[in-house]
């Protein structure tokens, strides 16, 4: 990367395309880093740090610029955001390109979390999106955009010349572009990792195989954004992942989707269906019906195969079509956890064994899991809602007298709780979160924290963070009841491990304690939750293809015990104090839900099926042109 000196911008970028209005606040100090392919901006005490990100994005840029047959013959602008404590993506072309990129990760639970290198595989994502939309313009349409530029439609006269000089591959189905884009976050993952893009991903193939196993598959119509019952018009992506599988498996490979992509770009706007006629000889109808029927029976395969074990039935207690946190146990048995609903905000609830649920005051819009002491207290992470776009996410602690405090320290995820020795007149906390640091980088951290627990309110004072040594990245602590230690995940290119650890001497946090490695896996480990007595810890992994609930017991570390075998996947396996029962996230057509399963090995699987989560798709028993009716 050549050397260029960084220049300050104090700027407002403001686009009518996107999630957001202004993709740049007001007064932000950007930093520019130049490449021969790619015009970066970046914050600017972050811009060092993200020097090699850019190298990187370089170098990805002109390889699949390369496959995809796409001359670059300008600089790609490229913004990286640290502004919000959530991961996405977008891309634009109309009026002019641009690629946007939130750093902060996506939590373990998230249907986009990859293990490492997830700024790579959202420019990935976004940067095919770029390369199909921004294709060079016939003769015609160049003329046109010379003169005209490109257009945003506002009245006829703009409508007409957007039809004219927009690219017309902008023009084609969500399903297509977001298809596309996953299709190649799969086919370029980096080779020998476990995250493989979403191609092969657990949460991804969850979801087919829910449909398929009532015989429910979507038609084409309702794989739309707009479609609001869950997974919130995520089909777009997941049933246009699905379709691009297919026509990799069935008909040729990488360098036939991207000669897709080209002829697509040479129709006219709005002539989708008929876009594959030359390449392939069929229309897009034809195409999609036989993706349909081959998902369907590969999908019941897949069932059939998980129920060669008892299926664990549970029962669902939260509301349809909303998403769920991991939830706490309260002192009066109920449980406390976020949900969004499909109508409405997103706020926490108490939900009792019945399904009752009643609102607990506080809004949820960051979604954060939730943790809880024998005493009452809870714990959980939160965006403010008056500007939770751009606020950074807190931690916030609900005493036992029922007082929430916020507690110092911004930009904190997935926090644990401990209660100390206590004082006359304080209650006395230690308190383990994931820190986000600068340029997608993050920590795990400790502080302790006084609360004084008043009649009316509470205060809260917290003490400096402290930075504990990890290896690899760090998701999910968890303090060990009645002992000096902690738990955490950490994922690296090969997959995840369930850590424990003896919490740094008072005095001497400068000395590393000795780890132990409760569980390793290829794929998620998510949310570990400790029994009361510190015995056992419960957590979800989806290594066998299906995420599934486990035991791991402290005296036989490495050997997981299975507690669910279930046909949608289990994100959340939380012990109640007195170890009768679980609480659980799972997952059915409806999305996720809130569960509660008696705590009883006996009936518990003897084993979990292993699911193979292929890509491309699979050859299915019907050749291509069979035409057959799919559910």
């Amino acid at each position: 990367m050549p050397r260029r000196q960084l220049v300050v911008c104090l700027c407002a970028l403001a686009l009518p395309l996107g999630a957001s209005d202004a993709l740049i606040e007001p007064g932000l100090r950007l930093a520019v880093l130049d490449t021969p392919h790619i015009h970066a901006l970046v914050p600017f005490a972050e811009a060092e740090l993200l020097r090699p990100v850019v190298a990187r994005f370089e170098k990805i840029y002109l390889g699949m610029a390369k496959d995809a047959g796409y001359t670059v013959t300008r600089p790609l602008t490229v913004l990286l955001d640290d502004d919000v404590d959530f991961h996405n993506g977008f891309s634009f072309v109309t009026p002019f390109a641009l690629v946007d990129i939130e750093l902060a990760p996506a939590l373990p639970s998230s249907g986009i979390f990859v293990g490492n290198g997830v700024l790579e595989r959202t420019f990935t994502h976004e940067l095919t999106h770029h390369l199909s939309n921004d294709r060079e313009p016939n003769g015609f349409r160049r003329t046109m955009e010379n003169i005209f530029g490109r257009i945003l439609p506002n009245d006829l006269l703009s409508d007409i010349f957007a039809y004219l000089t927009i690219p017309a591959h902008e023009f084609s189905p969500s399903f297509w572009h977001e298809g596309c884009a996953q299709w190649a976050e799969t086919v370029y993952a980096p080779k020998g990792s476990v995250w493989g893009g979403r191609g092969r991903d657990s949460l991804t193939h969850m979801v087919w195989r829910l449909d398929a196993a009532e015989h429910a598959i979507p038609p084409v119509g309702e794989w739309r954004a707009s479609y609001q019952a869950w997974p919130y018009g995520n089909r777009v992506y997941l049933y246009g992942m699905a379709y691009l599988r297919y026509l990799d498996g069935a008909y040729g490979g990488r360098a036939t989707v991207w000669q897709l992509i080209e002829a697509q770009e040479h129709r006219w706007p709005f002539l989708f269906n008929s876009g594959v006629q030359g390449p392939l000889g069929k229309t897009h109808a034809q195409l999609l019906n036989e993706a349909r029927l081959a998902l369907d029976l590969e999908q019941q395969d897949a069932l059939a195969t998980l129920r060669q074990q008892p299926i664990t039935v549970t029962k669902r207690l939260s509301e349809h079509d909303g998403v769920v946190a991991a939830p706490a146990w309260t002192s009066d048995g109920r449980l406390f956890a976020a949900i969004d609903p499909i109508w409405g905000r997103p706020e926490y609830i108490r939900l009792d064994a019945h399904g009752h649920a009643s609102s607990a005051g506080y809004s949820a819009f960051a979604g954060g899991d939730a943790r809880s002491l024998p005493d009452g207290t809870l714990v959980y992470a939160e965006t403010p809602a008056a500007d939770y776009l751009f606020s950074p996410t807190t931690t916030y602690l609900v005493t036992p007298r029922g007082h929430r405090v916020t507690l110092d320290g911004e930009r904190t995820l997935e926090p644990d709780v401990r209660r100390l020795r206590d004082s006359l007149d304080r209650l006395h906390y230690q308190v383990a979160a994931i820190q986000l640091l600068p340029a997608s980088h993050q920590a795990l951290t400790l502080r302790f924290v006084a609360v004084d627990d008043g009649l009316l309110w509470a205060d809260a004072d917290c003490g400096k963070p402290l930075t504990l040594p990890t290896q690899g990245i760090a998701w999910s602590p968890a303090f060990r009841p009645g002992h000096e230690q902690l738990c955490w995940v950490e994922t690296d290119a090969g997959g995840s491990r369930l850590v424990l650890s003896a919490l740094p001497a008072e005095g001497k946090p400068g000395v590393v304690p000795e780890r132990t490695v409760l569980a390793q896996v290829r794929g998620r480990i998510i949310h570990p939750s400790w029994s009361a007595d510190g015995a056992y810890v419960y957590l979800c992994a989806d290594h066998s293809g299906v995420a599934n609930a486990y035991r791991v017991a402290i005296a036989e570390p490495g050997k997981l015990v299975p507690v669910t075998n279930v046909i949608g996947g289990v994100i959340a396996c939380v012990p109640s104090p007195d170890g009768k029962e679980l609480a659980l996230i799972d997952h059915d057509r409806h999305g996720s839900y809130l569960a509660r399963l008696p705590n009883d090995p006996a009936q518990w699987p003897a084993s979990i099926p292993q699911l193979a989560l292929p890509f491309p798709a699979p050859p299915g028993p019907a050749t291509p042109g069979q035409q057959r009716a799919a559910p």
